[in-house]
């Protein structure tokens, strides 16, 4: 799905294929959801996904950009940036609603030189009353040495409230 509706919820769904692109808001599911009425839940992502592109983006192996709970929800394709001002997860590239119970096997790699938020579960929580709970991670995070303005994380590259969670992923430059 590209993007949802105001009251879009994904269950029992999943995503094999490989995505290679040229968008700002991508994910193995759902792309962008509007509204903050849904929920993603039992979903997962197997496909690699590679996106290229020129300004400010979002990339998860779930959701790009996700304004409604993830639940129980696993990615294991690679995810590959490269492009500027990126905002990408295992998970979600941002949450703007919680992220609980799910995991990420996939690797995630960034070629581009400033502005990230990366991390295995997701780039950023984009509001601090939501929270990453009971989540690992396992996949490998490979940026390049030169980035500036950067937050990467084993769990989560930028937000608070993080609970109950692990990474044994490797960071690597």
């Amino acid at each position: 799905i590209g993007r949802g509706s105001d009251d879009c919820s994904v269950t029992n769904s999943y995503n094999t294929g490989e995505i290679t692109c040229k968008g700002n808001y991508v994910g193995g599911i759902l792309g962008r959801n509007e509204g903050s009425e849904g929920k993603i839940e039992k979903c997962y992502n197997t496909g690699n996904i590679s996106c290229f592109y020129e300004s400010s983006k979002t990339y998860g192996g779930i959701v790009g950009t996700g304004n409604i709970p993830v639940d129980q929800c696993y990615n294991i394709g690679t995810i590959k940036s490269v492009s500027e001002n990126t905002e990408l997860g295992g998970i979600a590239g941002v949450a703007n609603k919680s992220i609980t119970n799910s995991y990420n096997l996939g690797n995630l790699e960034v070629e581009g030189n400033r502005s990230l938020a990366v991390g295995g579960i997701t780039g950023r929580v984009g509001r601090s009353s939501e929270s990453v709970e009971n989540c690992y991670n396992v996949g490998e995070i490979k940026y390049e040495e030169n980035i500036t303005s950067s937050c990467i994380g084993g769990i989560c590259g930028e937000g608070s409230n993080i609970k109950n969670v692990y990474s044994i992923g490797k960071l690597e430059n």
